[in-house]
């Protein structure tokens, strides 16, 4: 579960973030910072730090990088982002080690968030334990309503990988199929169900990306200093505000997407972002019925668009 610490009452103006800066209001696309720890009663329990970034007008137009490649248009054509969970460093020491340490071994906290594809956060919720699952810290975000989450619009969606359910909002891989391409390159298998997946990584990688290029830029991610466990928690919103703030300016973009890394907390995503899928092909105008229809569940909108995609490189 979230950190969880009594600590002093506080007393809250809702329209105001941490730093006491007005919060933005319908349509702004400035950050908004909150902290969704406080209860009815402002009393800080659950350590959670959340950014929000305005965006509702930019979800009503197909993203170029979708738009503009055979590859994912028509078929992710309602995609508005992809959302994963990394590790980042904690410093924590005593009998509270053991919940943050991750996969590896090392005290981390798993912090969740969503990009777009300019490769900006649009969301991060930040305060799990190293220790937590994905699934169970996304459930976390969309449950609260102080978290803050942005729903998309009906018949849009996020691109989550296989640790997640397929529902909601939430279009996932299938699960074992193969997925990557390196793993493509073997025989055998759904040959539908591996070309959607091979699809769904190559656009999801937008994530990966972002955090690589966030962890490579504030060091402090890697080797957390050591500070109030409520302020660690802090630092990775912090750090992913500052992230869109210098991603505006052009040359910050031309050298990242030069030098940009992966997130080497998910080695898994080796070889998603290349280009010349053979099963490419020119799909011409917008299809509004790749969008969710209201009426149908995410698994069966997953099998529509993996049945589209292969009559598509099949024709």
């Amino acid at each position: 579960m979230p950190f969880d610490e009594s600590d002093e009452e506080t007393t809250v103006d809702p329209e105001t973030d941490r730093s006491g800066l007005p919060g933005p209001q319908s349509g702004d696309k400035r950050p908004l910072v909150r902290d969704s720890s406080r209860s009815n009663q402002g009393k800080r329990r659950v350590r959670c730090s959340s950014l929000l970034m305005r965006h509702s007008s930019t979800w009503l137009a197909v993203h170029h990088t979708i738009r503009y490649s055979n590859r994912f248009f028509p078929y992710f054509q309602g995609c508005v982002g992809a959302i994963d969970g990394t590790h980042v460093s904690a410093c924590v020491g005593g009998a509270r080690a053991d919940k943050f340490r991750g996969r590896k071994g090392d005290t981390t906290w798993n912090v969740m968030a969503a990009c777009d594809f300019d490769l900006k956060f649009t969301y991060m919720l930040s305060g799990w334990e190293g220790s937590a699952h994905d699934a169970r810290v996304l459930e976390h975000a969309i449950s609260e309503p102080q978290n803050g989450f942005p729903f998309p619009p009906p018949g849009k969606y996020y691109l989550v990988d296989s640790g997640y359910a397929n529902r909601g909002c939430f279009l996932a891989p299938y699960r074992g199929t193969n997925y990557h391409l390196r793993d493509r390159r073997r025989l055998g298998g759904d040959r539908k169900k591996e070309q959607f997946n091979y699809r769904h990584a190559s656009l999801r990688n937008a994530i990966e990306r972002t955090f690589g290029i966030w962890k490579r830029r504030f060091p402090i991610l890697r080797s957390m200093h050591q500070f109030p466990l409520d302020k660690q928690a802090m630092i990775p919103v912090a750090c992913a505000v500052l992230h869109n703030f210098i991603w505006m300016d052009p040359a910050s973009v031309a050298q990242d997407h030069v030098s940009g890394d992966e997130d080497d907390d998910d080695a898994s995503s080796e070889d998603d972002s290349v280009d010349g899928d053979p099963d490419g092909v020119d799909v011409g105008e917008s299809s509004s019925h790749l969008n969710i229809p209201q009426d149908m569940d995410m698994g069966a909108f997953r099998d529509y668009v993996t049945n589209c995609i292969h009559e598509g490189s099949s024709g």
